[in-house]
């Protein structure tokens, strides 16, 4: 999920403990789902460590420290966490991304006659992952990932010939876990088994000192799934089939003390996927072609999306190559802006399911062709598209005119 305008900026994912990124925006394997605009993957080191590692570091906003501990022959278990350091050092840099991020928002200037202090905010992160490898063939992997951010500052004002002071707080979370089963039949097919759940949520009091009041807002999205891959090998080719569930819910959330008002609402959408990809490479000609399709029903409406994927490569020598890629994709969550001050200003957009009818799926395809050319050290990447994505709604563009409010 999105980390989003000001958590993403200074915390995020602990660069630690991921050894592989890969941005993937058009010609998406079949077996990934979501994500219109493209796909980041974020691999971890999946051999098991013989011998003792670690480091530990410190910036001028956070301390961090890893370790990739051995277990015997058979396991390992690879641990990262990372704090900020505000609340034993202050530092200009850390001060420059605050004032920088919090920037028209509630924290820097509030209503006439309010005065704002004491803002702090404070982050972590810790990381966990088991590899263990039951046999020669059986192969286990459990992951963990937790981060928190937490943002406060407190509102005074004269109330009534009373100095009044309340604290306002922003917190965000999002929790991950997840474990795989991996089993190599023989050398040709290999079948994996994943199951994870993940949560996030965004959570905000805002508190209006001069109208003695309280705005409470959450937003909660909670995702269960389980993926089951069969990889097989059959002469040139790498084939792929499997099934995927996903069970996607999101809550949203108003409540206010004075007058009193409470809104809650709450989405679930479960789906099925079938999906299938194969992969073609010729060292040889240079030649690859991976063609995939991923066939997704959604039972809360009743429908089914077909959706082909296309990757098409030509190396002609070991400096230049061509591609050909292609993609059908749909999304059912989004994020909308109901007000420019929501969550105190700072992450005012939210996620929001999909009902099919004023929040659509969102649904993309595309097709681009391009040419690159590698060397010494020089890189020329050449590449033309057409992209049409249906579904987008006005209220996640973050509008400033004065067509916000409608």
């Amino acid at each position: 999920y999105q980390s989003g305008h000001f958590f993403g900026l200074i915390s995020g994912f602990n660069p630690q403990i991921t050894k592989k990124v890969s941005v993937i925006t058009n010609g998406t394997d079949a077996s990934f789902t979501d994500g219109v605009s493209g796909t980041i993957q974020m691999m971890t080191n999946r051999k098991i460590q013989r011998e003792f590692k670690g480091n530990i570091g410190i910036n001028f906003i956070s301390a961090d420290a890893f370790l990739d501990v051995p277990l015997g022959e058979k396991s390992s278990i690879q641990l990262a966490g990372r704090k900020s350091i505000n609340d034993w050092l202050r530092t200009p840099t850390y001060d420059r991304y605050f004032e920088r991020v919090t920037q028209l928002t509630e924290i820097e200037r509030n209503e006439e006659n309010v005065i704002n202090s004491n803002q702090d905010f404070d982050f972590y992160d810790a990381s966990a992952r088991w590899l263990y490898n039951i046999s020669d063939k059986d192969k286990l992997r459990v992951n963990f990932l937790l981060i928190h951010n937490d943002l406060s500052f407190n509102e005074t004002a004269d109330v009534s010939g009373i100095l009044a002071t309340k604290e306002s707080v922003l917190n965000q979370n999002s929790l991950a876990a997840g474990i795989s089963y991996s089993r190599q039949w023989n050398d040709d097919l290999l079948t994996e088994l994943s199951i994870y759940e993940t949560d996030y949520k965004l959570k905000a009091i805002n508190a209006n000192v001069r109208n003695q009041q309280r705005f409470l807002q959450e937003n909660i999205v909670s995702e269960t799934g389980t993926k089951l891959n069969n990889y097989y090998r059959l002469n040139d080719w790498n084939l792929n089939t499997g099934y995927q569930f996903i069970e996607t819910k999101i809550t949203n959330s108003n409540d206010i003390d004075n007058p009193p008002f409470v809104r809650l609402r709450s989405l679930v959408i479960r789906e099925h996927a079938l999906f299938f990809q194969g992969d073609y490479r010729n060292e040889t000609t240079g030649f690859s072609i991976k063609p995939g399709v991923r066939l997704n029903y959604i039972e809360k409406f009743k429908k089914t999306l077909i959706e082909p994927r296309l990757s098409i490569r030509q190396r002609f020598n070991e400096h230049f190559q061509v591609e050909l890629l292609g993609e059908f994709k749909h999304q059912n969550t989004t994020k909308i802006v109901n007000f420019q001050n929501d969550f105190l200003g700072v992450e005012k957009r939210r996620w929001q399911l999909a009902d099919d009818d004023v929040v659509p799926i969102i649904k993309s395809k595309q097709i681009s062709f391009g040419g690159a050319y590698n060397n010494r050290g020089w890189l020329v990447d050449l590449e033309g598209y057409y992209k049409d994505v249906q579904g987008i709604t006005s209220q996640s563009q973050d509008f400033t005119t004065k067509y916000e409010f409608e």
